[in-house]
């Protein structure tokens, strides 16, 4: 009976693992506005956002290749549609706060990384491929310090992997006692 419960658990941790990993793109790229962008500037935080455009063909093809990150990290990217956004906001968000040199325009897609508040310098220009997009994502972050907590695949993981050491344990102890038995 133990055994067919501890296999229930595990299937159940398995299934809720990989369903926890399966994103779809609107899943890692949460619309935004720029007051929030701005927010989350002042508020010190660290997080990445895109400057894009719902009508822009090269902003719909790089939202799709941001689905490749589902795999590689658990990962939300803001993005702010510049079309509905007021251009002087945007121009303030782009000069005041990240330091851009607008002079040549603005192209879509731009990414942003925010490490505390301020702009790391290296924004990401145009519908880079899915390959480049894990790339950046991983240079950028992997070099940011950043712990917000574990994610619900990670907790998922330990716990399972905390049933099969138990299941190990047991039948350790199980065996020690039979020897202990033997040479009693």
């Amino acid at each position: 009976m133990r055994k067919i419960i501890i296999s229930i658990i595990t299937i159940l941790l398995i299934a809720l693992t990989f369903t926890a990993c399966q994103k779809n793109v609107d899943d890692i790229v949460n619309k935004v506005s720029i007051d929030d962008i701005i927010e989350k500037i002042e508020n010190k935080e660290t997080f990445a956002f895109i400057i894009g455009a719902d009508d822009c063909p090269a902003c719909q093809v790089y939202k799709e290749n941001l689905a490749e990150l589902k795999d590689k990290k658990d990962v939300v990217l803001d993005y702010v549609d510049f079309n509905t956004e007021d251009e002087k906001k945007v121009l303030e968000l782009l000069i005041n706060y990240l330091g851009e040199d607008i002079s040549n325009g603005l192209s879509t897609p731009t990414t942003y990384f925010i490490n505390k508040g301020e702009h790391t310098g290296n924004p990401v220009i145009g519908a880079v491929t899915k390959s480049e997009v894990v790339k950046m994502y991983e240079t950028e972050f992997d070099n940011i310090e950043k712990i917000e907590g574990i994610n619900i695949v990670t907790i998922l993981l330990l716990a399972q992997l905390y049933l099969y050491l138990m299941i190990i344990c047991t039948k350790l102890l199980r065996k020690l006692k039979k020897k202990k038995h033997l040479l009693s």
